[in-house]
């Protein structure tokens, strides 16, 4: 599966997610929809109340957001920019997520030993380790499953682990952890690397995504053979949930006297 397949997968299932269609994304401007729960939709998160999730693949600027909300933030937002929409204070933190260019190729370090693991035999490592929270979500009830991962050993001790969590039908995140003591020896990249080969044999999409301020993160995505492909905002503000929300009020200046 080449890049240009990959992003037409991505865009019919971004499409899902923020209830519009595909080809919104191959416009200009911003467009907007009423979200909806809708069927095949990753579920990441628990979708907060009120909603408001803002994405971009470079073109278009999607913006979804609930009834409750919608029209004032249609208001606001309709004459904006792209950056000023991601920008806005009415959501904080936004994610650069990553597809694999499925040619780079990578050597595993000397010196440890690697196994894949699939996905009964990563349970059990919830209740062994602690240290591998990006790879790994440590619980089995959550309706996304981890479904694969690799890990690197050093005399019987796991020293790293990528793992990758199955978000939808055909996007599978990645998620990477080193030991501090055995960071810098080309470990992260490695395991990333192997591990999206492994999930595009399964016809499946491997994608890494990052925070824009952690610059690690995003030279572990590049070595690895991943380019960007879509942004998309983190949290919005309305239910107080952003830093330092206990001194800070943002409301809408239609609302000030309610």
């Amino acid at each position: 599966m080449n890049m240009n397949e990959q992003l037409e997968k991505v865009r019919k299932q971004l499409a899902t997610d923020y209830n519009c269609r595909e080809e919104d994304f191959l416009k200009d401007g911003t467009i907007f929809s009423e979200a909806s729960d809708n069927p095949g939709r990753r579920k990441l998160f628990p979708r907060q109340s009120p909603y408001l999730e803002a994405v971009t693949m470079g073109k278009a600027v999607i913006v979804s957001a609930d009834n409750t909300v919608y029209e004032s933030v249609k208001s606001l937002f309709e004459s904006r920019s792209r950056e000023e929409i991601f920008s806005s204070p009415l959501t904080f933190g936004y994610t650069i997520s990553c597809i694999f260019d499925g040619k780079t190729k990578i050597g595993m370090p000397q010196g440890f030993k690697y196994s894949i693991l699939q996905e009964k035999e990563i349970i059990p490592l919830y209740e062994t380790t602690t240290e591998f929270s990006n790879a790994i979500q440590y619980n089995s009830d959550r309706e996304v499953k981890d479904i694969i991962a690799i890990k690197a050993e050093h005399n019987g001790k796991i020293i790293a682990l990528a793992g990758a969590s199955e978000d939808c039908e055909d996007l599978w995140q990645i998620g990477i952890d080193v030991l501090p003591e055995y960071r810098n020896k080309g470990l992260a990249s490695a395991l990333v690397n192997k591990l999206s080969y492994e999930i595009l044999e399964r016809d499946k999409i491997p994608y890494y995504s990052y925070a824009s301020s952690n610059i690690s993160s995003q030279r572990t995505a590049i070595r690895s053979g991943y380019r960007p492909a879509w942004v998309s905002t983190y949290h919005n503000t309305f239910d107080k949930s952003y830093p330092c929300a206990e001194h800070i009020e943002i409301r809408f200046a239609d609302r000030q006297n309610e």
